[in-house]
């Protein structure tokens, strides 16, 4: 196996590990708890990170300019939406199911830049995002228990919805992300890696603002569980940090969709660690979703 894809899995393995370490902390914090463990526990390593570079390469820190921050801003709160819709997916469907439902950022990234960016799209890309749809529409499908204690199917459910929501909102977020590395023009590991710091800044005041002020009791409680959550900012850092690697060893269509192998890490969190049930047709819709997404990679 290329060294690439390699380091492409080990990113998508310490994401799922962030992932799940979340989830595990909702109810001990709560929701934002949760979601903001991702932000405040990762800024240092996310600085470290940057530093390192430019240690390696002897560059300095990129110039900013107003557009950038206003780009980087309206990206983290994008991504901060994101997180905190995935979040709350976790308290109404299962770990493999959320996750795989918050990957339809591929397929709404592909469409918001036909939309936004003017770039179309070839037949063999709309094609792979109609599997998509398929694999969607599998997935819909949940057993609710009513107040009387009756089972029923529901299509359209509101955890279903939180899920497409939280693609959407990263699917947004990662156009603006793409708009402000381009402004730095300068090298793209340290562009991004140094974007990556500004929004995770951002972030970290941002929501860490909001709970001081309306949820003070979710912020001690995300900080008293620091031992997961230096875990949770160790993980995230590993993460981004072979991403970016992967990315500058090889194109990145096929990293991303080797990195779709966190939808099979997912399942296997799922049943192993978190003892949930997954049923044979919401496997076959995540390997369909997963399936359309690789292709969209492929194919972009």
């Amino acid at each position: 196996m290329e060294f690439w894809a390699i380091i492409a899995i080990i990113g998508a393995t310490a994401q799922s590990l962030r992932t799940v370490c979340q989830k595990i902390l909702i109810p001990r914090t709560g929701e934002l708890g949760a979601s903001f463990s991702r932000f405040v526990y990762g800024i240092l390593f996310a600085w470290i990170w940057t530093f390192a570079i430019c240690l390696k390469t002897g560059a300095s820190l990129p110039e900013m300019n107003m557009l950038f921050f206003v780009f980087v801003g309206f990206a983290a709160i994008l991504q901060i939406a994101f997180t905190i819709l995935l979040i709350m997916m976790f308290n109404h469907r299962n770990y493999a199911i959320g996750i795989a439902l918050s990957k339809t950022e591929i397929l709404q990234t592909a469409l918001l830049e036909a939309f936004l960016i003017g770039y179309v799209a070839s037949f063999s890309t709309l094609f792979a995002i109609i599997i998509g749809l398929v694999g969607i529409a599998l997935l819909r499908c949940q057993k609710i228990e009513s107040a009387d204690g009756h089972k029923v199917h529901l299509f359209f459910s509101p955890s279903h919805f939180l899920g497409i929501g939280s693609g959407a909102a990263l699917a947004s977020a990662n156009i603006f992300y793409f708009k402000a590395t381009v402004l730095l023009e300068g090298d793209l590991l340290l562009d991004a890696s140094f974007t990556a710091a500004i929004a995770i800044t951002m972030q970290t005041i941002i929501l860490g603002s909001y709970l001081i002020l309306r949820q003070p009791e979710q912020l001690m409680l995300c900080l008293a569980n620091w031992r997961i959550g230096i875990f949770i900012g160790i993980t995230a850092a590993v993460s981004t940090a072979a991403w970016f690697i992967a990315f500058a060893m090889f194109h990145l269509g096929p990293v991303r969709a080797i990195g779709q192998i966190e939808l099979i890490i997912s399942i296997l969190f799922s049943w192993l660690f978190l003892k949930e049930k997954i049923t044979l047709l919401e496997v076959i819709g995540i390997s369909v979703l997963g399936i359309s997404i690789i292709l969209v990679l492929l194919y972009a």
